[in-house]
């Protein structure tokens, strides 16, 4: 059991670690991200719950003095899955009531577990231990653990449904992880009614499975979205033949990327306003075609994305300068390699979410601020 416990305890670690990954990621919407966060959070607590609750009995501390409260977080795997994948899907939108109405059961759960939580924790732990004998397993909880195990079933048949109307490859990371899922709702179901309704007695390695194919279906579904979004939707074969073809196969990717490096923060050849991909391209000795598909796989950017970035934190820099402030904006945007003025309020306010002015009068606030 030892050994099981270190594989859970191994994916809480994995979990902290993703949850920092999810909230430093610049190129999540904020919707992904919150999402998936709560996903791996919910997990990760009932995780947590389950192996200090074994590790104490194990060790002869009676019970962990917390047991029992990540109980509601069973109810949230479910939707927040299902939630999750739909904020990736392409043209989905998610509001606000949507998410408040599949993530009801779990706020009703929390509210109604407030009793159980402030027994003490002797009187929990004899529930618990009755409970795994087949034992005064009250209604409440029965409703409790169907409803969570239905929905390990329903909510991936919705996404199944979701794909099928919108052509999308069921052989792609996501269809895959949906199909395991709901093989997953399937045992786990059957073991609900051979233990709630048939009395049939489970060892305890059914718990430690479920608990381990859960951190598997989703930390590899938060470590795609981290890693590489655009997948989540693609075909496995599709994705494998592409890059099996990539321009990248005999190129030293190492070298390319200090040499770009070098170019854009040393030589900052982004100033020059005639810039394009095939220049760019010349000077680091390769070819278009190897350039574009390099920022697209490094840095997920298009070459006009990539420069413009590099443009505006110039900018940046530039607008806040003492010995620059006789510049107009405009003078700005073209000293930095913009020759749109147009193009230059766009990227800006994609890269900081404000205007050139009301970014620097927001800086000068802080600034101000700083010396009160």
């Amino acid at each position: 059991m030892t050994f099981w416990l270190l594989l859970i305890a191994y994916g809480i670690i994995q979990g902290i670690f993703l949850i920092l990954g999810l909230t430093l990621d610049k190129r999540l919407q904020k919707r992904q991200k919150y999402l998936l966060i709560a996903l791996v959070l919910s997990l990760s607590l009932l995780s947590t719950d389950y192996v200090l609750s074994n590790f104490w009995l194990i060790n002869g501390m009676f019970a962990w003095p917390a047991f029992g409260f990540a109980n509601a977080f069973w109810l949230a795997i479910g939707p927040l899955f299902y939630l999750s994948l739909r904020a990736f899907l392409p043209g989905e939108t998610l509001s606000p009531k949507v998410i408040g109405w599949h993530l009801s059961p779990v706020l009703f759960s929390l509210l109604i577990n407030i009793p159980f939580m402030l027994l003490p924790v002797e009187e929990r732990l004899q529930y618990w231990a009755q409970y795994s004998q087949g034992e005064k397993i009250t209604l409440l909880h029965s409703l409790s653990k169907l409803v969570y195990h239905l929905q390990l079933l329903i909510y991936p048949f919705l996404l199944l449904k979701l794909f099928k109307n919108q052509a999308l490859h069921l052989r792609s990371p996501a269809g895959l992880l949906t199909g395991g899922l709901l093989l997953l709702g399937v045992a786990s179901f059957v073991h609900l009614l051979a233990f709630n309704f048939l009395n049939l007695s489970f060892g305890w390695i059914t718990s430690n499975l479920v608990f381990v194919s859960l951190t598997f279906f989703i930390q590899t579904l938060a470590l795609v979205a981290i890693s590489r979004p655009e997948w989540l939707f693609i075909s496995i074969k599709k994705t494998a033949v592409k890059y099996a073809n990539s321009n990248l196969a005999n190129l030293n990717l190492p070298q390319t990327g200090q040499r770009l490096q070098q170019l854009m923060e040393i030589e900052k050849v982004y100033r020059d306003p005639n810039l394009n991909l095939s220049r760019l391209a010349e000077q680091l000795s390769i070819s278009p075609h190897q350039l574009s598909e390099f920022l697209n796989r490094k840095n997920q950017m298009t070459f006009g994305e990539y420069i413009n970035h590099f443009r505006v934190k110039e900018a940046q820099v530039l607008l806040l300068k003492e010995n620059c402030q006789h510049l107009t904006i405009q003078a700005i945007a073209y000293d930095v390699g913009f020759n749109s003025n147009t193009t230059f309020y766009r990227y800006f306010k994609k890269h900081t979410g404000l205007s050139p002015a009301n970014w620097i009068k927001g800086q000068n606030r802080n600034e101000k601020n700083s010396t009160i």
